[in-house]
């Protein structure tokens, strides 16, 4: 009975042991798990978030020399140095600081800035395909010339948007100031009258104008046979019997290209092609 008795008790005493293993087990992996969690968490806390510039202090202390007013739906003003690198981005309204407001852009080029807006406009909706883009130069110095610039700001934004599969269509502008002053500096001439400013031939559309011979297609009446495909009850040995050829006057490219004005260059004869006076 004894033996019983120590036998029982040797078994409880086991299975106790047994049970106070396991609960330290579990309750040392769910220790580990929170202090895991933990680490993760701190380690998240810990990674720098990135914030916009002061834009106030970035005016304050730098000097720019022009101001472009964009508006896509989210509306800034871009500031430039003279080697048109950005002083500072400065939000207009809500949709501009939702996209644009915890982005650094103070030191970068105005392509890599205009690319970032571009980008971040479509991944956030606010430009869509046909989208107009408008680019106003609000102050400019005679340190950078505003229709270059233009013309520059025209490819980045188009080239940005053309990365995104988005086309977008640029709306140039800038104030009266800055056209008056920039004018007056000898930056921005006189636009050709005889072309418009486009610089090409206006009696032959800059060699575009339609053939007068072919009509446009490339190809005329073979002239030896008279579209007969015969020559003497021969076969034409010009057209090879095939009755046409290609155009003699356009070289079957289907545009004139022999000017009497402009000899075939296709240029303005009186700016030279350059559009300005």
């Amino acid at each position: 009975m004894q033996r019983r008795n120590v036998g029982v008790f040797c078994c409880l005493l086991c299975l106790v042991l047994a049970c106070s293993t396991m609960m330290f087990g579990c309750g040392k992996a769910k220790q580990e798990e929170q202090k895991s969690a933990t680490n993760q968490k701190t380690e998240k806390t810990n990674e720098p978030e990135e914030t916009g510039d002061d834009v106030a202090a970035l005016l304050k202390n730098a000097k720019y020399v022009a101001v472009i007013h964009v508006k896509i739906n989210p509306e800034f003003n871009i500031y430039l140095d003279e080697d048109e690198n950005v002083v500072a981005l400065e939000c207009l309204n809500a949709d501009a600081k939702d996209a644009y407001g915890k982005k650094s852009f103070a030191g970068k080029t105005l392509d890599e800035t205009l690319q970032t807006v571009v980008s971040i406009a479509a991944e956030k909706g606010y430009m869509k395909e046909d989208q107009t883009v408008a680019l106003t130069i609000t102050e400019c110095t005679t340190d950078l010339n505003a229709t270059e610039l233009q013309t520059k700001m025209d490819r980045m934004v188009t080239e940005a948007a053309k990365e995104q599969n988005i086309t977008v269509t640029t709306a140039m502008d800038m104030s009266e100031e800055v056209r008056t002053t920039q004018r007056e500096a000898g930056l921005i001439k006189q636009a050709c009258s005889n072309c418009n400013g486009t610089g090409d031939c206006p009696d032959c559309d800059g060699g575009r104008m339609t053939c007068p011979a072919c009509g446009g297609d490339g190809i005329e009446e073979c002239g030896n046979c008279f579209g007969s495909g015969l020559d003497h009850g021969n076969t034409c040995t010009f057209c090879g019997g095939a009755k046409t050829h290609t155009c003699t006057h356009c070289g079957g490219v289907g545009t004139a290209m022999d000017c009497p004005v402009c000899g075939g260059s296709f240029k303005c004869v009186v700016c030279g092609g350059s559009g300005s006076l």
